[in-house]
């Protein structure tokens, strides 16, 4: 009973990951296909319940939309956009999200038709730049994907159990020296 109540971590509950599954795309450009969709995840604090369009800052995100991946490595942390509402219980019930690389190429944009935006709730990829080979893009309307959120922190142990090695060792070393106060037991030899 002792050795659980020792063993029992902290939970530090500082950090969320909430990941998107969008839906397959209707229509699509190659090198896009109707079997691609946008996938993707953010991490943040957790999120309050009851938000209404509320711009956010994640730590970090990866967004992929079949044929490309932008993170806070490769897109553009001033151009991008994360907006989200929550229900009661503070889980994304609405968002606009729209994740620009800092090269030209497609940005990969979520709307669920938050309540600010006026648009058509929809995935797409918008292309920013025609090549020579020409112009590609992918959307799904009218059928955005579908958020989960979870706890993302490693759980600190506790300090008890962090302390209860070295003092495990401290009685060991005490009964091995004969240390007074603490004598050897009868049944066991010197």
């Amino acid at each position: 009973m002792l050795m659980m109540a020792i063993c029992v971590p902290v939970a530090n509950a500082d950090t969320y990951i909430y990941a998107y599954t969008g839906n397959d795309y209707t229509y699509a450009v190659a090198p896009y296909t109707t079997s691609d969709s946008i996938t993707g995840s953010f991490t943040i604090a957790e999120l309050a319940p009851d938000l209404v369009a509320q711009l956010i800052t994640p730590v970090s995100y990866t967004f992929s939309d079949g044929v490309q991946t932008l993170d806070n490595t490769n897109a553009c942390d001033f151009c991008s956009i994360f907006y989200v509402s929550t229900d009661a219980s503070g889980q994304i019930t609405a968002w606009l999200i729209q994740v620009v690389p800092t090269t030209p190429t497609d940005s990969i944009y979520t709307d669920s038709g938050i309540p600010t935006s006026n648009l058509i709730p929809r995935d797409e990829v918008e292309f920013n730049v025609c090549t020579s080979s020409g112009c590609y893009a992918a959307e799904v309307l009218s059928d955005p994907g579908s958020w989960s959120g979870q706890d993302s922190s490693v759980p600190e142990p506790s300090p008890l159990a962090l302390m209860s090695p070295a003092l495990l060792v401290l009685v060991f070393v005490a009964r091995k020296r004969g240390a007074p106060g603490i004598r050897p037991s009868p049944q066991m030899p010197r």
